[in-house]
């Protein structure tokens, strides 16, 4: 990708005025990509609450593994308007990995995503 690493200043119009970028914020490009690689057990019962320990991809930055910067959803497969928000409650930075709460669901398999608010 050519243009990873180059920074950006933004560029905002409003009513099709320019405003003016006062706080010098920029972007900048990266290619790193930060996935799970792995979350335990692989199952889990709709009735009964259970851990699901998330396993981070090594290169993710262990100074943004803060508890409360992840927002971790669950949604079935078959039906995507059935979701549920899972509370995150425990991180551990040194071997990269989240721990949330399923407090169980409707029975089917699901799609789990997990958002950062830094990182995407």
């Amino acid at each position: 990708m050519d243009n990873v690493g180059k920074i950006y200043e933004p560029k905002i119009t409003v009513n099709s005025k320019e405003l003016t970028n006062s706080n010098g914020a920029s972007l900048t490009l990266s290619s790193a990509v930060n996935e799970a690689m792995s979350f335990s057990p692989e199952s889990a019962s709709p009735v009964l609450s259970t851990t699901l320990t998330v396993n981070l991809n090594q290169n993710f930055p262990a100074e943004n593994v803060v508890e409360d910067k992840f927002k971790v959803t669950v949604t079935m497969k078959d039906d995507d308007t059935v979701s549920k928000k899972l509370n995150v409650y425990e991180v551990d930075s040194d071997n990269k990995l989240i721990k949330v709460m399923f407090n169980g669901a409707e029975s089917g398999t699901y799609t789990m995503s997990i958002h950062h608010d830094d990182l995407g």
